[in-house]
């Protein structure tokens, strides 16, 4: 047997071994050109911004949506992002409530492309309830994806389903109800038993 291929062996059994993953490259995923900012595509709930659940549950905080962020790491279990003050955001990403990949998730997550024009579609009287994280009756699908992010496509399998389902804590959801493109109604579930 060659040299390279028993180091490739090796190594191979290391990340086997060790549990390891290997790393994603964030500015690849997202094809960014050199020197252009990155930037969140959506509001992103979080009560402890070490701990942020890709679920994106709406408790907490909000690190908002067209924040400019660098992203610090990234594998398939979680993102790294670090915003304009400094402070880490380790969102931790579990691919079977996901139902896609950590590269689809940071496709939906992160954009190059600037706030101004990345959501010149929020129309101007949604825009503090945008801000807010606050959905209402009337907003449309682009603006409800970017006020509470997108849906989550083990409980949301397509986005032309008529209701999208969010998580409000660990154990509620609520569910967004769409007409014609138009939100309609807002549902508070008690527990999580869809």
């Amino acid at each position: 047997m060659n040299r390279s291929r028993v180091l490739t062996i090796l190594v191979g059994l290391m990340v086997i071994c060790t549990g390891c993953t290997m790393p994603i490259a964030v500015s690849e995923v997202l094809q960014q050109p050199v020197g252009t900012r990155l930037y969140t595509r959506s509001n992103l709930w979080f009560s402890d911004p070490a701990a942020v659940s890709a679920l994106n549950i709406q408790q907490g905080r909000i690190l908002p949506a067209g924040s400019a962020v660098e992203a610090v790491s990234a594998d398939e279990n979680q993102l790294v992002l670090r915003d304009a003050n400094g402070q880490e955001y380790t969102i931790l990403f579990d691919a079977g409530m996901h139902l896609c990949t950590m590269r689809e998730y940071i496709r939906q997550m992160l954009t190059v492309t600037p706030p101004e024009q990345e959501f010149a579609f929020i129309r101007p009287e949604m825009r503090p309830h945008v801000r807010r994280g606050e959905v209402l009756q009337g907003m449309n699908r682009r603006e409800v994806a970017v006020t509470y992010g997108a849906p989550v496509r083990s409980r949301t399998p397509s986005w032309g389903n008529e209701s999208w389902i969010y998580w409000i804590a660990p154990d509620r959801t609520i569910r967004v109800v769409f007409r014609d493109d138009m939100v309609i109604n807002i549902i508070n579930h008690t527990t999580n038993q869809e």
